[in-house]
């Protein structure tokens, strides 16, 4: 078996700390690893050797002064709730089409919400460009196979029989 990277990357980087701050020689480096491992070289460094190696390297770097923890990972950054030129040209073209269809706001928010973005969002503002793309295609099929709305109002009364009342949803 082999080191994994993140193990070699560590090794390194805590050999170029001694480098820097101790003055450590490429040569002493290697007679350090030699010494602990069996091997002059961190690619050859077998799982247990590299565990060993990495305890001796944070006593070296310990005694000098230098952290060894792991340096935190950077946090994911919030994605700007600004939308880019390309993303408003498609928002606003979303729009377009829903205002053609008959849509009204609550309408489109709804559609975005069941249709498209499975309940995540119905504002057009925070679609992906995949969830965009889709809904644009969407709402253009509906236009062109003329499913414009203009007919009764929701909830309308469109038929009363006897006991029964059909209503427009």
């Amino acid at each position: 078996m082999i080191i994994t990277t993140r193990q070699l990357k560590y090794i390194r980087w805590m050999q170029a700390q001694l480098e820097k701050y101790a003055g450590v020689e490429d040569e002493t480096r290697r007679d350090l690893m030699e010494d602990v491992a069996g091997v002059r070289s961190a690619k050859e460094l077998s799982p247990k050797g590299a565990r060993e190696l990495i305890k001796v390297l944070q006593k070296k770097l310990a005694e000098i002064g230098i952290k060894t923890t792991a340096k935190p990972r950077a946090k994911k950054r919030a994605k700007s709730a600004r939308v880019g030129k390309r993303s408003a040209a498609q928002v606003n073209m979303i729009w377009t089409i829903a205002e053609a269809r008959g849509m009204n706001e609550m309408e489109l928010y709804a559609f975005l919400r069941k249709r498209i973005t499975g309940g995540r969002t119905g504002n057009p503002a925070q679609l992906t460009n995949q969830e965009m793309t889709a809904a644009k295609k969407a709402l253009e099929d509906m236009r062109d196979r003329g499913d414009v709305r203009g007919g009764p109002e929701k909830g309308a009364i469109l038929a009363q029989q006897g006991n029964i009342t059909k209503i427009q949803f």
